[in-house]
């Protein structure tokens, strides 16, 4: 996620003023990172494995916080994960984060 999208997180006025403070501690990752050559499938897992590691470490202040309820589901054939905090009641709006 580039620095941008955390400025625009940081400074947004449809989350609470206690989201954007949590956000603003959040660093966003390196812009070059040392990759492995592209056929080295082992290589490449490990860095997955990895990546999915720090990624956990670092979001679990933000899922200890909010404590999400999150369900795995198909809709249309796609494949989505359905994220709600605690709490959660509906108001008739819906965001998407494409992947």
């Amino acid at each position: 996620m580039g620095s941008s999208y955390f400025v625009l997180a940081q400074n947004a006025t449809t989350i609470s003023k206690r989201a954007q403070e949590d956000l603003k501690n959040l660093k966003p990752l390196p812009a070059m990172i040392k990759s492995p050559k592209p056929d080295d499938l082992a290589a490449w897992k490990k860095v997955d494995r990895q990546s999915d590691s720090k990624a956990l470490v670092k979001s679990q202040k933000i899922i200890d916080l909010y404590k999400p309820n999150t369900t795995y589901k198909k809709i249309g054939g796609v494949n989505v994960v359905n994220i709600k905090p605690k709490n959660w009641s509906n108001n008739g709006k819906i965001r998407v984060y494409p992947t």
